[in-house]
């Protein structure tokens, strides 16, 4: 499942950090990947977002938050996603 994120990022999208996480305890529960990274273009993001989503690994996928940051003298957007992953790649 991480390799096929990777496989899809955008030229100057780079990941931070991938998690799963439960929702909570509850039997109908479900696993968000919290996924966040660095792009160098806020265009690039949308694109990334689409491209996981045609990997069908995830029922909903929610861009959390955005904001530009300096980073070596670059202007870069950093980005978090949450994403719903579908039962079915849970097993």
């Amino acid at each position: 499942m991480y390799s096929t994120i990777g496989e899809v990022l955008p030229a100057g999208v780079s990941l931070t950090s991938i998690h799963i996480n439960k929702s909570d305890d509850d039997p109908s529960s479900y696993f968000i990947m919290q996924i966040e990274g660095w792009s160098s273009s806020p265009s690039n993001i949308p694109k990334f977002i689409l491209n996981i989503d045609h990997t069908g690994l995830f029922q909903n996928i929610n861009l959390v938050n955005t904001r530009r940051e300096l980073f070596k003298n670059h202007s870069l957007t950093r980005f978090e996603i949450y994403a719903v992953l579908k039962e079915a790649h849970l097993l």
